[in-house]
């Protein structure tokens, strides 16, 4: 599914955000609350079922939520002081109010992704998955990433793998350019070593 609000576009199956003809990669967290807060913004939603939602069992603090709000904004073009797409309801929780229209994720460009990186949460670092020629998919109805081989029109192919939320700790994704070929290189170069790493800006013109 793609929200298109403001100058915003969020795409659900390619897990960016468009923003004024740039391509932005939120870390994980911060494009998991902003999906919730659009699929809910028919209501408020308070901030401990916002941080139950998003960060799960292993829970959040009030200073995690709001610095997760303070990237959302800095993301979108909004503040906390004059919000246009995201009002703090103080004692009550976060509303989405600006308006959104939806489209299906098939209608979006076609993608060609190099690589796609899922690094696991239990063991760091080192439990880096790589995957070539695929594209990473978040399913917000069961917290689960799914890894599709990308077809040779951009479009989603086979599940190659399936991870749990709960088991990952960040994903990355690199773009190829346009006019290159995909094909596999003899010694494919590293991701981030760290979700730090991952979660600071864009790749691809910008997780």
């Amino acid at each position: 599914m793609r929200y298109v609000f403001a100058d915003c576009l969020l795409d659900t199956q390619c897990y960016l955000l468009h923003r004024a003809g740039r391509s932005l990669r939120l870390r994980p967290k911060v494009f998991q609350a902003l999906l919730y807060l659009l699929t809910h913004r028919d209501r408020v939603i308070p901030k401990q079922e916002l941080g139950a939602q998003v960060w799960a069992a292993r829970g959040a603090s009030d200073a995690t939520i709001e610095n997760c709000l303070k990237a959302i904004r800095d993301a979108i073009g909004d503040t906390g002081q004059a919000p246009r797409l995201i009002e703090t309801r103080y004692g009550q929780g976060y509303h989405f109010v600006a308006a959104v229209t939806r489209s299906p994720a098939a209608a979006a460009p076609a993608r060609k992704t190099r690589y796609a990186y899922v690094i696991l949460a239990k063991e760091g670092a080192k439990a880096t998955k790589t995957f070539t020629n695929a594209c990473i998919a978040y399913d917000t109805s069961n917290h689960r990433l799914t890894v599709h081989r990308l077809q040779k029109d951009g479009s989603l192919g086979r599940v190659v793998a399936q991870f749990s939320d709960a088991d990952v700790s960040s994903w990355y994704q690199d773009d190829e350019d346009e006019d290159e070929a995909v094909s596999p290189p003899s010694s494919p170069r590293p991701p981030p070593r760290s979700p730090a790493a991952l979660a600071s800006g864009h790749r691809h013109g910008a997780p």
